[in-house]
């Protein structure tokens, strides 16, 4: 169920926390900057999926690249699960979005306008008076600053930047169902990150429904040792610090996020009592029980077996990657011409299309010519054609050839396809073979 009133952990400090700052800072920065940022020219993460263009840190991708970011996708949830088999819930406490943005910018602002924990909770305690009522519109003023930071920021990573900054510059009356999207988009953030906040790891995320099943008695996770009872002395300090609100000493539960506040503030109490720490920290159950730990398992044998062969696949797919195609294909329509040259000659024309696209992020010069054949001749407009970064191009072009080379009505031909980076001086070459057809 959905807590009644908002959870207020104490503050804590410790290596674990010092970790997590840094860990947490980085990646604020890191999901708050990158739809921003330019890379060769181009956004450095755009999941454009209207119009099939992808960019991922100056790589372009479009539709028919979707099976090598399927990869990818695959790759990643294999990896959680594989750290989940490991080492438990991390991914929940360290890296999550949900949860660095809580802790490290919206408890934050809290802290800063509302005071530690114990203020704030004794501030939830008192009547809305006139200096509650500023603190509350301040820190909900903050807090829809950053949410809508944040809204505009993961709109960027599927519309643009770009297309983005225009839609705001234009009236509302103008763009009312993409400005409505942004708002309600906000709304739905700050609800969440404002008040929902842990209640959406518990209730919603189907993430820590599956916990139970990626894990065995050898995943390390964040654990109390309950062989060492005796020197838990009560102070309850490993609930208070706790942003769910949990009893860590009660064993594995569901609510838990292994954000380790528990176990820096134990640490702490264990220092000043002169005992060992590590009352509560990083153990599996089989660890605890006295067994040998057990890092190597079917479960793991599996996930790293899948990680390998989707890996490699999405590598090999990388490494073969061009940043230009060209795709020949026949007209639709007549198959062929008949072009009289003269009374006693005739010519036969075969209509192509060439599909050029340029995959990379500077501009691109693509020539096509016929492979030394005297008897054909291919006549196409604007060759050679320079495409600018991103775009796809279809150019008509027609091959033409005497009748005579025929043989049942069809021959071959070869074309060779050149490609040139105007910004690097890379050039590229492939040869490609048609099909002629005519008259028997």
């Amino acid at each position: 169920m959905i807590a009644s009133s908002t959870i207020h952990p104490t503050e804590v400090k410790g290596k674990f926390r010092n970790a997590r700052v840094f860990v947490r800072a980085m990646l604020v920065i890191f999901i708050l900057g990158l739809p921003w940022l330019k890379i060769n020219g181009h956004q450095a993460l755009l999941l454009d999926i209207a119009h099939r263009k992808f960019s991922i840190f100056g790589f372009l991708f479009f539709a028919q690249d979707v099976p090598l970011l399927f990869l990818l996708v695959i790759n990643f949830v294999l990896g959680i699960a594989l750290v989940t088999a490991l080492f438990g819930r991390v991914w929940c406490g360290w890296m999550c979005p949900q949860t660095v943005f809580i802790e490290g910018v919206f408890r934050r602002i809290e802290r800063l306008v509302e005071g530690k924990a114990e203020s704030r909770r004794k501030l939830d305690r008192l009547p809305m008076d006139a200096d509650r009522f500023l603190r509350t519109g301040l820190k909900w003023l903050l807090f829809s600053v950053c949410t809508l930071w944040l809204t505009h920021s993961v709109l960027a990573i599927f519309v643009g930047s770009d297309t983005l900054i225009e839609i705001l510059k234009r009236p509302f009356a103008e763009n009312p169902g993409a400005l409505t999207f942004i708002l309600i988009s906000n709304l739905v953030l700050l609800a969440d990150f404002g008040w929902l906040r842990e209640q959406f790891c518990i209730v919603a995320c189907p993430y820590g429904k599956l916990q139970s099943v990626l894990q065995d008695r050898f995943t390390v996770s964040v654990t109390y040792d309950k062989s060492r009872t005796a020197d838990c002395v009560e102070c309850v300090r490993c609930v208070r610090v706790c942003p769910t609100g949990i009893d860590i000493r009660n064993g594995s539960q569901l609510e838990c996020i292994a954000c380790t506040a528990c176990a820096d503030s134990c640490n702490d109490v264990m220092a000043r009592l002169k005992k060992p720490k590590a009352l509560i920290g990083y153990f599996s159950e089989a660890q605890i029980r006295g067994e040998k730990q057990r890092w190597f398992r079917p479960r793991i044998a599996v996930y790293a077996i899948l990680i390998g062969l989707f890996g490699g696949t999405a590598l090999y797919q990388m490494l073969i990657f061009k940043p230009f195609e060209v795709m020949i294909y026949k007209t639709k329509g007549s198959p062929f011409l008949l072009v009289n040259v003269s009374p006693q000659e005739q010519m036969v024309t075969n209509l192509f299309q060439a599909e050029l696209a340029n995959r990379s992020a500077d501009p691109i010069q693509f020539s096509l010519k016929l492979k030394s054949n005297t008897a054909i001749t291919l006549v196409m407009p604007n060759n050679p054609v320079i495409l600018g970064a991103g775009n796809v191009q279809s150019n008509p072009f027609t091959v033409e050839f005497e009748k005579a080379i025929l043989n049942l009505g069809s021959a071959g031909g070869q074309l060779t396809i050149g490609a040139k980076n105007l910004t690097t001086g890379q050039e590229w070459q492939q040869e490609q073979d048609i099909r002629l057809i005519g008259p028997f």
